[in-house]
């Protein structure tokens, strides 16, 4: 389930809960919702849930509208995305979308598809001069993600998740990993985020290493 402080207490109250609980040794996972006033939420079992806090628990309906934080991958990143008093209720994109979902925002074209293995894109980018994304495995899928609209000549209509072809699509912050998590992944939400990713170019896959 998930819960939100938000109401009920300020956000160095927040923070200091978080710091409290790593401190104990619960890894919590926090959530933003994509509508106003973009609430934070932590994901939580019912033997975690605080007894002497107030709290309000997500409806089924407003857990469709819940996204991940980006985790950090970088010593530096986890300064970037600490929760500050200062922040704007309305910079929550920075906090959920990485550099790639922001990207699509503005891009005239861009293609969410699902892969086999990593040999397929490998053998497409040598074909195809373009930047192929790696998003990380979900159920029994590999996900992609391409700006280049040329990639359709490359793979097989079945693979394709979600395209974006219009720029009125997807333009909307969160837009698209609302689709990517409501549509398609359904019963879990897309939970491999950090700020960059992976990718194929020239026939090479380049991964990123985590050195926090």
């Amino acid at each position: 389930m998930f819960i939100t402080f938000d109401p009920y207490y300020s956000v160095k109250d927040y923070s200091d809960f978080i710091e409290n609980s790593k401190k104990l040794g619960y890894k919590l996972e926090e959530y933003i919702s994509l509508k106003t006033p973009y609430n934070w939420y932590i994901k939580v079992n019912k033997d975690q849930l605080p007894i002497f806090l107030k709290y309000d628990i997500a409806s089924d309906s407003t857990q469709r509208f819940l996204v991940e934080k980006i985790k950090p991958l970088y010593p530096n990143e986890e300064y970037m995305l600490t929760r500050r008093s200062t922040d704007a209720k309305s910079e929550f994109e920075r906090f959920v979308s990485p550099k790639i979902f922001q990207k699509i925002k503005s891009a005239s074209y861009c293609c969410l598809f699902r892969y086999k293995n990593k040999d397929d894109l490998i053998k497409i980018t040598k074909k195809l001069p373009t930047i192929i994304y790696d998003l990380g495995n979900y159920k029994t899928w590999n996900l992609a993600l391409c700006f280049n609209k040329y990639i359709r000549n490359y793979i097989f209509s079945s693979w394709v998740l979600l395209e974006k072809k219009n720029e009125s699509d997807f333009s909307k912050p969160g837009e698209f990993e609302y689709l990517l998590n409501y549509k398609i992944l359904v019963d879990t939400k897309f939970n491999n985020k950090t700020i960059e990713y992976s990718y194929f170019k020239d026939g090479t896959y380049t991964p990123l290493k985590r050195i926090k």
